[in-house]
């Protein structure tokens, strides 16, 4: 297979993905917009009357989360490990591997609020994905020196000499006096390092009715990364120049970051800085069964291609996702969310409580049956003790000139 055909059959798969068909994603930003109490789709209000949203789904999902950390992320393992036999050896294996995988998963940047961040989603949306994977960058780092001599040089350049430094170079040179100088080097540092992060709905991409992650023949999200960082994970500069600036406005048929994001702004470019190494390009991060060499048998590849371009297409042997739902279902990768099951629960509740507001409203504020005697200027000014006038001839009583209109309270019943 060549890399256009595989390309476009990959690109065909996409399309076909859950995250593009069907009510996967129009539900998910239905349920996020309502754990928001906005005031749009079911929950909208009709002009002048009680717009108040109620909170279930909100109130549910919160109330949740102090147990689910307590239980992913408290003074228990995250991960344990369980020797086949009792053999000593075999325990002690297990014994280091649940404390060298505890240490990674506690020590990532920011890992309470990834480990928050998935559990969330999996309450709210249909399911919460983390990716894990080696990272693999180039680091560039200036150093200077002052007032090294000959015999300090060899000192620096054996500092410099560490394995993770793959290119050293002297950039700025000054002699201050003699046999002395100033000096600035540039290192080039190549660092690996385990990274777990959190996944956005909108980004996931899995195959329809897949049963798992293992069983489906696609799995993998769609990552917007600057061409710098690109660059800085050893992509060459000529391929990372032939790749796509993506389009901001490229919703994929969703508005769920906007949604999210409306009390920031909505969904605003992500770069103000407007140069080279800032422009940002969409890559589709894909681990997909396909006969690649043409021998009949489907493997896992892991395929990365932006635009039609093919930057990593190279056998791998598992899917590096976790993924969770609140609410498991037989046979389906995707679970249902607690926002799903409460849905309901918080039409009903706002409806029912924008019903009694405008009764209150509607009891402290009724409209008035007006005899034709009575000054309607009157009637119209609301001034607390104010006066309402009647024609000098009238031959009505005050209490028959203006009657209110009797609204049945319904707030006792």
């Amino acid at each position: 297979m060549s890399e256009s055909e595989l390309v476009s059959l990959l690109s065909q798969a996409e399309q076909q993905a859950a995250i593009y068909n069907g009510e996967f994603m129009r539900e998910n930003t239905k349920f996020l917009s309502a754990y928001l109490a906005d005031k749009t789709g079911d929950f909208s209000a009709t002009a002048n009357q009680s717009s108040v949203v109620s909170t279930d789904i909100a109130d549910v999902v919160e109330a949740d989360m102090p147990s689910l950390m307590r239980i992913f992320y408290g003074s228990g393992d995250v991960v344990t490990f369980q020797p086949n036999t009792d053999n000593p050896a075999e325990v002690a294996e297990a014994e280091e591997k649940k404390k060298y995988v505890n240490w990674i998963i506690r020590n990532q940047p920011e890992s309470f609020q990834t480990i928050h961040a998935w559990l969330k989603d999996a309450e709210i949306q249909k399911n919460g994905v983390v990716k894990y994977f080696i990272d693999e960058q180039k680091e560039v780092d200036e150093e200077r020196f002052t007032g090294v001599g000959f015999n300090d040089l060899a000192t620096i350049v054996e500092s410099l000499n560490d394995p993770s430094v793959t290119k050293s170079e002297i950039t700025e040179q000054e002699e201050t006096s003699p046999g002395v100088w100033d000096l600035k080097f540039k290192v080039t540092r190549e660092t690996k390092k385990v990274c777990i992060l959190n996944i956005p709905p909108e980004s996931f991409l899995i195959s329809r009715n897949a049963t798992s992650l293992d069983d489906a023949e696609m799995v993998g999200d769609r990552v917007r990364k600057t061409r710098g960082e690109l660059l800085a994970e050893g992509f060459k500069r000529d391929l990372v120049d032939q790749l796509p600036t993506v389009d901001e406005e490229d919703n994929r048929n969703s508005n769920i970051k906007s949604v999210r994001d409306r009390d920031q702004g909505g969904n605003n470019p992500e770069g103000s800085i407007n140069n080279w190494a800032s422009e940002y390009v969409e890559i589709s991060d894909l681990y997909v069964k396909v006969d690649f060499d043409g021998d009949g048998i489907a493997e896992r590849r892991h395929v990365m291609i932006s635009g039609n371009k093919v930057l990593v297409n190279e056998y791998f042997n598992h899917v590096p996702y976790a993924s969770l739902s609140a609410i498991l279902m037989p046979h389906k990768a995707i679970g249902r969310s607690r926002a799903e099951v409460t849905y309901q629960t918080q039409l009903q509740k706002t409806a029912l409580v924008r019903g009694m507001n405008d009764n209150i409203y509607m009891v402290n504020n009724p409209r008035n049956v007006v005899h034709p005697d009575v000054d309607l200027d009157d009637m119209l000014t609301v001034r607390t003790n104010g006066i309402v006038r009647l024609e000098d001839d009238t031959q009505i009583l005050p209490q028959q000139a203006v009657m209110p209109l009797a609204i049945p309270y319904i707030g006792d019943r």
